[in-house]
């Protein structure tokens, strides 16, 4: 259907080494197209967000029916705490947090700027990251 519309080709691989049931999934952001590829790959995706996406009409409603996690990155603890309990429940339900570890889009080929909240979660829960 990508192609259809949009004249994209895209293509996965190695997606049969991605173990079935909740996971933490680590990925490079660097267009709207990934978010919306991504979601569309797993079962039960869930994000971690910047809550400001939450008050864009119609969309924010969508994102807080189906479960995402919406967090104040301006408050560092409060955030932290969010993720933890986000990755938790979505592991535990055998979900998939999809999270991008620079915390927001990068430049095709720009040096990595990544955070600590992936392995800060994967020391947090012991859930497998891909």
């Amino acid at each position: 259907l990508h192609a259809l519309i949009c004249g994209v080709r895209m293509e996965f691989r190695g997606r049969e080494n991605i173990p079935s049931g909740g996971l933490i999934v680590a990925a490079k952001h660097q267009s709207a197209w990934e978010t919306l590829a991504l979601a569309a790959s797993f079962p039960e995706p869930r994000y971690i967000l910047k809550r400001e996406l939450m008050w864009v009409p119609l969309f924010g409603l969508y994102l807080k029916r189906t479960g995402q996690v919406a967090i104040n990155r301006g408050k560092r603890a409060d955030a932290i705490a969010a993720m933890n309990r986000a990755a938790e429940l979505a592991v535990r339900e055998g979900g998939q947090l999809l999270v991008f570890p620079e915390g927001t889009r990068r430049p095709i080929g720009a040096e990595p700027a990544y955070k600590q909240g992936v392995a800060h979660l994967y020391e947090a829960i012991g859930a497998v990251v891909v």
